[in-house]
């Protein structure tokens, strides 16, 4: 018997950059490299499929999605710094290198001083002994006696700073190389001789800071260096200067600490300005990178300055009315309310009280006390009656006038009809002051009467569907009356365009300039595309992040339109807070949901005209954040957080079950920032949308997967799985997908796979009926093996080897789903459920096949949308195949029930998505 020759061949080399893969299909004395996405090369597909290096090009295949292969010449590269990338059952599966049991011994050569000083390495290996001399090294892999070891991060970066350096009789240069390679050797667990551990030369890399309160009025900023003892921290404390080079002597002789020019620089700058005093307190308790330079790492800032617990109060004006039936004439009421700020708790059996404590109303004459403290010292912030209170003395001023006036005017309090224009007016020229749900209602009454017909905007170059035109409307009329907005439409109804038609308006109206939109990092690309595709020019754009950004307020506001991110915002909080910007806009929302955080500070400190929030997903893990959203767009309409926590988020997070409580409250909810909040969902038969339609396959689960569903039920009933519950419903999902998910070995015929499941049987049936349409299906499943599965019988069935997308859009995959829109015909995609993040738009699809379920609808409801979604030209048909059994209700039958119960929840924006995830004790109910 000839053996058969695999014409597959998979090479590997190395060099200093990384690890040079070679893949090539073999015929006769010709060779050709095999290129990814697998389906370019249709003609081999048969012979990868049939070859032992099958599962080894799947994984390739992966990498290069997720941009950690790359190419290089004919060939492939997977750069050493993205081993650390990957995780080490991948890197056996490839046979790369992986192990790593060396350790590095440190020695110096002479001393520093001496002209030929300078430090070598050993390399030992726990099993081999001393490997100098005997290993060739590529970057981070060594490789002795055809043994292939990975370094460490922090081993590499010692030996590259031993190796990059250049033998040298400058003594600076030689003491600086000696601290670094100290500093690097403790963090690699490397060994160093007695003269290296011995000499106290320091190259710290970064700055910490600690806090001495004194007292409410007085904070103390201590900065500290990396690795350095307190004392010696203290000495630097006390230098006039520091600088890159500090030399002092102790009690155990001469010290010397180096340092990087920026964390020089920023040590002095934190040292100079250490003291922070008076209404300097309540500043930087609220923003900390007022008072910090660029480079301090504020991600765990905010935590830290918590722990102060110095409280910040605010103190605003709020107004109310109410109509007179009998009589018609309005009566408006103002009061002024004095509020901590926010102690935002996610345990809803926190004591309620410990909310409401020092939230009170304080009369006219206290506030203008208060005022007039303010005026005087010229602060935002005073210290009285032992609080920080934030109170802005020139609208107080104003709010203070306007009371006058319009007591001297309606002396008994009374408004007739004809004179609401002439109040209002006069409330709307102060701009913190707070509202009432019946003064917004009555504002937008009158608003009404200004908002017509459409018009689309001159700057405008798009069509805007009915119900984006009713979106741009209401946008038109917050403007009119002076309130912001929080525009929640589902995913895919267009919320950027409405957005830029609103922009197009006030360009033509000469009220653009200048507007501030604030975006994640990944949509700044986005919203430049959709301005430059959906208008005709609305001026001059400026992207603000960078090392290089503009420091100076006021070129920004030159700009008709700024775009920034939230880290960005956070740094620049002052800078950018010195420009009354008309439209401020922030896009994803969700990113100040919590109020606490310096992000949702930054964002709410912008002065602002017209402030409009955008999130398809206002309540993601808690009402809380709701809470902080409608808190940016319409301050006090939610009143403060103690009290909406109590009228709304406990009894809705509390009672999800109870379903006539959380309508009440709801519908409560929803109807006091309905003024300032629009969504609208496909549910609602939008216009530019066709329909939607789903379908339940039942399929009975196969004898292979019967006799092993058994075995795992019968290990949930013994009373030593209790803890393995979680896995072991997993493994009864994966059973029901595939057996081959649970059991392995997925390298055999596709007909035996197919017979093994009837749901994967009768997934491919329906596959041949949308073959038939000649049109494209979306399939979703999580696992990895599933989606093997599924691609080795859909190309034995129909010829198509389908693409398959687990992560993040990079341009390899965004070059995978254009291929994917852009051919006609039958086609087949497989993805994650979670794939893909914002934005991933499949509409030339409009068939999706869940193949296995998600436990919460609102995740599911997310990956059909990337199908359904505007753009969509064709009905939408989706499919749910389920697994049944005569013995009783499995796994995905229960699942399915729960889902669908949980479905009704979804489209109330009140009920967080975290809340609609089916537990595993619902799921264990019923089929045990």
């Amino acid at each position: 018997m000839f053996k058969t020759i695999d014409p597959i061949d998979i090479n590997i080399s190395y060099i200093d950059e990384g690890i040079l893969i070679d893949i090539r299909f073999k015929k006769g004395r010709n060779s050709a490299r095999i290129e990814f996405p697998i389906n370019k090369n249709k003609n081999i597909i048969k012979s990868i499929l049939a070859s032992d290096k099958y599962f080894k090009i799947l994984i390739l295949e992966d990498l290069w999605l997720e941009d950690l292969l790359e190419v290089i010449g004919n060939s492939y590269i997977i750069k050493g710094i993205n081993l650390y990338e990957m995780k080490k059952e991948i890197l056996k599966q490839l046979e790369l290198p992986h192990y790593n049991d060396i350790r590095i011994k440190v020695k110096s050569r002479n001393y520093v001083g001496n002209k030929n000083f300078n430090i070598d390495y050993s390399l030992i290996s726990e099993e081999y002994g001393i490997l100098d001399g005997f290993y060739k090294r590529y970057g981070n892999i060594i490789i002795f006696d055809n043994i292939e070891m990975l370094l460490s991060k922090e081993q590499l970066a010692l030996l590259e700073e031993i190796d990059n350096y250049s033998v040298t009789d400058d003594i600076n240069r030689q003491a600086i190389h000696l601290a670094k390679v100290k500093r690097k050797a403790e963090k690699a667990n490397a060994e160093i001789d007695d003269y290296i551990k011995n000499e106290q030369y320091y190259f710290p890399e970064r700055i910490d800071i600690e806090f001495n309160k004194h007292d409410d009025t007085l904070i103390e900023l201590i900065p500290y260096l990396e690795g350095l003892d307190r004392y010696t921290n203290e000495v630097l404390m006390n230098i006039d200067n520091v600088s890159t080079i500090n030399s002092f002597t102790d009690e155990k002789g001469r010290k010397r600490v180096f340092l990087d020019e920026i964390i020089a620089s920023n040590f002095n700058k934190i040292r100079e300005n250490k003291i922070i005093k008076g209404s300097q307190v309540p500043r930087f308790i609220k923003n900390p990178s007022e008072f910090l330079p660029d480079g301090i790492d504020l991600d765990k800032f905010s935590d830290r300055v918590k722990g102060l617990k110095i409280r910040t109060y605010k103190v605003r004006p709020f107004v109310d009315c109410e109509r007179d039936s009998s009589t018609g004439w309005f009566e408006f009421n103002t009061e002024i309310r004095l509020e901590k700020e926010l102690n935002i708790s996610l345990d809803l059996d926190d004591e309620l009280n410990t909310f409401e404590e020092d939230n009170s109303i304080i009369n006219l004459k206290e506030y203008a006390n208060m005022l007039e403290l303010a005026k005087r010292n010229g602060e935002d912030y005073i210290y009285y009656n032992g609080k920080w209170i934030e109170i802005d003395h020139n609208e107080g001023e104003k709010f203070l006038e306007a009371q006058s006036q319009l007591k001297d005017m309606f002396s008994n309090g009374k408004v007739n009809i004809k004179n609401l224009h002439y109040v209002l007016e006069i409330y709307d020229n102060i701009e913190k002051l707070e509202y009432s749900n019946n003064f917004i209602r009555l504002k937008e009454e009158l608003a009404k009467e200004k908002i017509f017909e459409y018009e689309k905007p001159r700057y405008l170059n798009a069509n805007l569907y009915t119900y984006q035109k009713e979106g741009f409307n209401w946008l038109k009329l917050l403007k009119y009356q002076m309130l912001g907005g929080l525009l929640a439409d589902d995913m895919g109804l267009g919320k950027t365009l409405q957005i830029i038609a609103f922009m197009a308006y006030l360009k033509e109206i000469n009220e653009l300039k200048p507007s501030l939109i604030v975006v994640p990092a990944t949509l700044i690309d986005n919203w430049i595309s959709e301005i430059e595709k959906f208008t005709y020019g609305l001026g001059s754009i400026y992207i603000h992040r960078g090392s290089e950004r503009i420091k100076d307020s006021q070129i920004i506001k030159d700009f008709d339109i700024v775009i920034t991110t939230y880290e960005t915002l956070v740094r620049d909080q002052v800078i950018l807070g010195e420009i009354d910007w008309n439209l401020l806009a922030i896009d994803e929302a969700q990113k100040i949901k919590n109020a606490t955080t310096l992000i949702a500070s930054a964002v709410k400190a912008q002065k602002r005209k017209i402030p409009v929030a955008i999130t398809g997903t206002p309540v993601e893990n808690s009402l809380s954040e709701l809470w902080s959203i409608v808190d940016f767009v319409q301050p006090g309409l939610l009143r403060n957080y103690s009290w909406f926590r109590r009228e709304f988020q406990v009894p809705i997070e509390k009672n999800i079950g109870n379903t006539e409580l959380i309508n009440n409250k709801s519908n409560e909810l929803i109807k006091t920032i309905e003024p300032v909040f629009l969504r609208r969902i496909k549910e609602d038969k939008l216009d530019n949308l066709p329909e939607i339609e789903e379908e339940f396959i039942f399929s009975n689960l196969s004898n292979y997967q019967e006799q092993l569903y058994v075995q795992i039920i019968n290990r949930i009933k013994s009373e030593d799985s209790k803890r393995f519950v979680l896995a072991y419903l997993q493994q009864l999902i994966q059973i029901c997908s595939h057996p081959r998910i649970v059991t392995g070995n997925l390298n055999i015929e596709p007909k035996t796979l197919i017979k093994e499941s009837n749901k994967l049987k009768d997934t491919l049936s329906l596959l041949k009926n949308i073959e038939r349409l000649n049109e494209k299906v979306v399939i979703f499943t999580k696992y990895r093996n599933m989606q093997q599965i599924l691609r080795k019988v859909i190309f034995n069935e129909f010829g198509i080897w389908p693409n398959v997308i687990n992560g993040d859009m990079n341009r390899n995959r965004i070059k995978i789903i254009s291929d994917f829109e852009s051919k006609d015909g039958f086609n087949v995609l497989i993805l994650s459920p979670r794939a893909a993040g914002v934005g991933l738009n499949i509409t030339g699809a409009n068939h999706v096949i869940h193949y296995t379920r998600e436990w919460n609808p609102a995740v599911e409801k997310q990956a059909t949308d990337r199908v359904y979604r505007i753009g969509q030209k064709r009905d939408v048909k989706v499919y749910y195949p389920i697994s049944v059994s005569d013995r009783g209700i499995t796994v995905e039958v229960k699942l399915n029930e729960l889902l669908n119960k949980k479905k009704k929840l979804f489209n109330s924006v009140i009920i967080p998505m975290e809340k609609m995830k089916v537990t595993e004790d619902e799921l264990l109910e019923g089929i045990i």
